[in-house]
C-alpha cells in the first residue's frame, strides 16, 4: 500500500497519533497543462470534504489543498518527489515545516512536489510566518559565506532564502532553507516574485491555518 507524507500526517491527525513525516522516492512525471485529473490517477490521493476540512483546521495543509501526492516510502535526506502530470496551471503554494523537516509544494489545490530540508542552525534560526518572494537568482554566490546558492529565492532583506544545497543528514544553515538541488530547479521554474512562502517552525494547533 502507497502513503504520502501528507497523509500520514493526516491519518495522525484523525486518530490523535503524532508521527514523523514520511516520504518517497524521487519521481518524474511530464508536466501537463490539463485542466482536470482522472480520478484513479495513482500518482495522487484524492482528499474527501471531510478531509480537506479536517486538514485545514488542524493546519496540516493549505486550505485549497485537493490532492496530495502517493508517496511509497520514506523520504532520505538529499531525495525529492516531484509530480505535475496532469495539474492545471494556477495559484502555487509552498509550505515549509521546520519541525518535520519537509517543504511541500502546491499548485492549483494539488501536491506537486516535495523534499526534506536543512535550516538554521540554533542561534541562527529560521524564521517562521509568511514571506513573499522578493527576488529569483538562479546563479548566486554568497560572499559572507563563500557558497554557491543555486536557484535562490529570497524572502528576506536580510538574505534569508530558499536555495539548492547539499541536503544531508547533521547539516544545518546560517538561516536559510536548503533544499536538494533539481527539487531547487524545479521550484525556481515554478514560483514567480510576490508570491508567497508559509514556514511553519512548530507543530500546528486546532484551529490555525
Amino acid at each position: 500500500m502507497r502513503v504520502s507524507i501528507a497523509l500520514v500526517i493526516l491519518v495522525a491527525a484523525l486518530f490523535g497519533v503524532s508521527v514523523w513525516a514520511a516520504g518517497g522516492k524521487t519521481t518524474e512525471v511530464p508536466h501537463s497543462t490539463a485542466a482536470a485529473f482522472h480520478i484513479n490517477d495513482p500518482q495522487r490521493i484524492y482528499l474527501s470534504l471531510q478531509e480537506r476540512e479536517l486538514a485545514a483546521t488542524e493546519g496540516l495543509l493549505p486550505v485549497e489543498a485537493r490532492s496530495i501526492l502517493n508517496i511509497e516510502s520514506r523520504l532520505r535526506y538529499g531525495e525529492h518527489v516531484w509530480s505535475d502530470n496532469g495539474v492545471p496551471l494556477g495559484k502555487v503554494h509552498v509550505r515549509v515545516d521546520l519541525k518535520k523537516q519537509i517543504i511541500s509544494v502546491f499548485r492549483s489545490g494539488h501536491e506537486i512536489g516535495s523534499a526534506v530540508i536543512t535550516y538554521g542552525a540554533k542561534g541562527k534560526d529560521t524564521p517562521s510566518g509568511t514571506f513573499p518572494v522578493l527576488a529569483k537568482m538562479e546563479e548566486h554566490r554568497s560572499s559572507i559565506y563563500d557558497a554557491d546558492m543555486p536557484y535562490t529565492l529570497r524572502l528576506t532583506d536580510d538574505g534569508i532564502s530558499l536555495h539548492g544545497s547539499d541536503v544531508r543528514w547533521g547539516a544545518a544553515t546560517h538561516g536559510c532553507i536548503g533544499l536538494p538541488n533539481e527539487f531547487a530547479r524545479r521550484l525556481f521554474r515554478e514560483v514567480e516574485v510576490g508570491q508567497a512562502v508559509e514556514i511553519v517552525a512548530h507543530e500546528p494547533h486546532p484551529g490555525t491555518r
